[in-house]
């Protein structure tokens, strides 16, 4: 008998995301779960074409797909605890803004 973990795969959007959405959710597998955390307290024209095309890549794709906006680094640490899979679409500046990079990051546990 094989057990099967389920993944939760959470993409962090910076205002100016340098990536699509099948870059960062063309892995996530069909009845899979993803979340789109978009920084700020109102979504760039960037973030907000990257959400509209993610959402209809959970579409076309059948997995469910959460989005929604972090006003602060409290909220985002609480949605990092739900993942199994990070990734970050966000600048430098965003990153040591957010605490997302440098000697003591926010991070997820187990998350890879």
């Amino acid at each position: 008998m094989k057990t099967v973990t389920p993944t939760r795969t959470l993409v962090i959007l910076g205002a100016r995301p340098r990536t699509s959405a099948s870059d960062t959710l063309g892995d996530v597998p069909a009845g899979g779960d993803a979340v789109l955390v978009v920084l700020g307290l109102h979504p760039t024209p960037d973030q907000q074409r990257l959400t509209e095309d993610a959402l209809t890549l959970a579409a076309e794709r059948r997995f469910t797909l959460t989005a929604e906006l972090v006003g602060s680094r409290d909220k985002l640490q609480e949605r990092l605890h739900e993942a199994t899979v990070v990734r970050i679409s966000a600048a430098r500046s965003e990153r040591r803004r957010w605490n997302l990079s440098g000697p003591d990051p926010i991070t997820a546990p187990g998350a890879r």
